[in-house]
């Protein structure tokens, strides 16, 4: 049986159904989770006024209606567990791919934040750091102070 046979969710509306599914056993986790930006909010209150979620500060659930719409939409099978297409609207946080990993290198292969060491002063740098020595008087003081 389809349930709101004319209403098409939204990718975002979509998601809050996975994301209500996906942590049915933990409602509080699922309501923080659909207060993250102003488009989880829209879906989240849409799907409110059709009576498909129930929604608190510390409470998130599918309706009756909420969990055949995401039937419909193969989100949930009939065990009511979140199947292949439910796991890939989930964000990557919730759905257990991880994100790329921060090795903590920046731009310039360092570990960590560090800039690279500056070559010592009228050192040759290849061009990529300036000599001051080349620079005129006047721009030392606007840069060196």
């Amino acid at each position: 049986m389809h349930l709101l046979n004319h209403f098409q969710p939204t990718q975002n509306q979509l998601t809050v159904l996975a994301i209500a599914a996906s942590n049915k056993e933990h409602p509080a986790q699922a309501a923080a989770k659909l207060n993250t930006n102003a488009n989880m909010v829209s879906a989240r209150k849409l799907l409110m006024d059709l009576q498909l979620l129930s929604y608190s500060d510390n409470s998130a659930t599918l309706t009756d209606k909420g969990l055949q719409l995401a039937k419909d939409n193969n989100i949930i099978d009939d065990a009511g567990e979140l199947t292949e297409i439910g796991n890939k609207l989930l964000p990557a946080d919730d759905n257990n791919q991880e994100a790329e990993p921060d090795m903590g290198a920046d731009n310039f292969g360092n570990p960590g934040n560090e800039a690279p060491p500056a070559p010592p002063m009228g050192q040759d740098t290849g061009g990529i750091v300036p000599d001051f020595a080349s620079f005129s008087p006047l721009f030392k003081n606007i840069i060196c102070g």
